[in-house]
C-alpha cells in the first residue's frame, strides 16, 4: 500500500497547483490506486494530465470519462479528498471497482459513482 504521508503530499501539491490554475476536483485514495477528477479549463486540465502521464510514479493510467459539464461538482475545492480506506466508503468502492474493471464503463456509471463520492469529501 501507499504510505499516508505520500498521499498527504500528493494532496498538498494538487491543491497548490489547482488553486493557481483555477482547477477544482477530487482525489480518491484506495489502498492500491488513486482516482482523480479534474474540473476546469481544457488548457489547464490538459496541462495537469500531461504532467501526470509523464510522471514515472504513475502506472496503468486510465481516463474513464472526458468531456464538458455545465456545473462543477467540486467548485469550492481545489482538491477534495476521499479516503477510500475507511469502512464507511466500502460499499461505494465495491461499486466503483465494478465500473473500473469493466472493459467499457459507461460514462453514466462513472458519473454516478463520482456523484456519490462527492458527497463523502473530507474537510480541507
Amino acid at each position: 500500500g501507499t504510505d499516508t504521508s505520500v498521499v498527504l503530499d500528493i494532496l498538498r501539491i494538487s491543491r497548490e497547483r489547482n488553486l493557481k490554475s483555477g482547477v477544482t476536483g477530487l482525489l480518491v485514495f484506495r489502498s492500491n490506486y488513486f482516482v482523480q477528477l479534474l474540473e476546469g479549463s481544457k488548457e489547464f486540465v490538459d496541462e495537469i494530465m500531461t504532467s501526470i502521464l509523464k510522471d514515472s510514479r504513475h502506472q496503468d493510467i486510465c481516463i474513464l470519462v472526458q468531456g464538458t459539464t455545465r456545473k462543477r461538482l467540486f467548485e469550492s475545492w481545489s482538491m477534495a479528498f476521499v479516503d477510500g480506506t475507511k469502512e464507511s466508503t466500502e460499499h461505494l468502492f465495491e461499486m466503483f471497482d465494478l465500473v473500473v474493471k469493466s472493459k467499457f464503463p459507461k460514462p453514466t456509471q462513472v458519473a454516478a459513482v463520482i456523484e456519490s463520492l462527492s458527497k463523502l469529501q473530507d474537510a480541507p
